[in-house]
């Protein structure tokens, strides 16, 4: 099967011509109201209220994008030069990039701190223990460290032995309990 290219059925610079290009497609699909309600979801009478001469109500967003789907189109944002030409002496360049901070209200900012701090402490530490970790590497010869890494892996295993055997015996315990 054959692909042809998408086709443009209408463009749309304010409200009024989205509702436009809307009531055109419908007409030209010729379907009702009540199959574009019940396509697109929407409770029935609605379109009509969104798409009728009176215009009774107004769509969201929500209600936009299930009718676009439901009419088998697609929104494509393209540039306008004669637009951007116009606009373009209105613009401000921003000065700095935008920060996420700038963003937040300042209550959100006081919920966070202590995460934040807390984060902050936390990796200026691990990097500290991290250059800390090379310095004595570089410190203490390859066979000490070979000693002391087995040691250490002696006490882990050790450790979780004991660890084991205390909950086993936790086990045995209750059991003992439950019996009586």
């Amino acid at each position: 099967m054959r692909m042809t290219p998408p086709r443009t059925i209408g463009t749309a610079q304010c409200y009024g011509d989205v509702v436009d290009v809307m009531r055109d497609r419908k007409a030209e699909l010729g379907l009702t109201d009540a199959v574009l309600d019940a396509v697109s979801g929407v409770q029935s009478g609605y379109t009509g209220k969104l798409l009728g001469p009176a215009q009774i109500k107004t769509m969201g967003m929500a209600t936009f994008f299930y009718l676009v789907e439901a009419l088998g189109m697609r929104l494509v944002f393209q540039e306008d030069m004669d637009i951007m030409q116009k606009m373009a002496t209105r613009w401000e360049q921003r000065a700095r990039p935008v920060s996420m901070l700038n963003m937040l209200s300042t209550k959100a900012i006081n919920r966070a701190r202590p995460y934040l701090e807390q984060q902050i402490v936390s990796d200026v530490r691990r990097r500290a223990g991290l250059a800390s970790a090379e310095s004595r590497k570089v410190k203490i010869p390859q066979k000490k460290r070979q000693r002391i890494a087995k040691h250490a892996a002696k006490v882990r295993w050790k450790r979780y032995r004991e660890a084991k055997l205390a909950e086993r015996a936790q086990e045995i315990t209750k059991g003992i309990e439950n019996a009586s």
